[in-house]
């Protein structure tokens, strides 16, 4: 079963996306932040790891520039909602990608949209 580390500060959509995505036949790591997500892909073979860019103590930019050092064959999503306006949010969503991102979602976005994301970076049929 594949493995998947769902990082964010949001304990809501963190405990929301997780059981979307064990309901959906993977298995569902959590955590708060940056540091604790690290921390987690040390203990575990995660295979991809969906980051929220904008969190307290290590945030998306971190995780994605250590994850790129220390585990680069780890898939990556970034999420995020920040930015003062759209274009400032869609620029740090494609700065992500710039830095080694696989796919970038906007939130809010739907199960569907994440599911679809998933499925294609770790070669499940959609």
């Amino acid at each position: 079963m594949k493995q998947i580390l769902i990082i964010d500060d949001d304990l809501t959509l963190r405990q929301s996306l997780a059981r979307f995505l064990e309901r959906s036949g993977y298995q569902a790591f959590t955590a708060a932040n940056g540091q604790e997500g690290l921390r987690l892909c040390e203990e575990h073979p995660i295979d991809l790891v969906i980051t929220d860019i904008f969190m307290p103590d290590s945030d998306g930019f971190d995780v994605i520039m250590n994850l790129q050092h220390l585990h680069p064959r780890i898939k990556l999503i970034t999420i995020s909602g920040g930015g003062r306006t759209t274009s400032e949010s869609a620029f740090f969503l494609a700065t992500t990608l710039d830095l080694g991102a696989h796919h970038a979602l906007k939130k809010p976005f739907s199960h569907d949209e994440i599911l679809v994301a998933v499925d294609a970076l770790l070669g499940k049929k959609a």
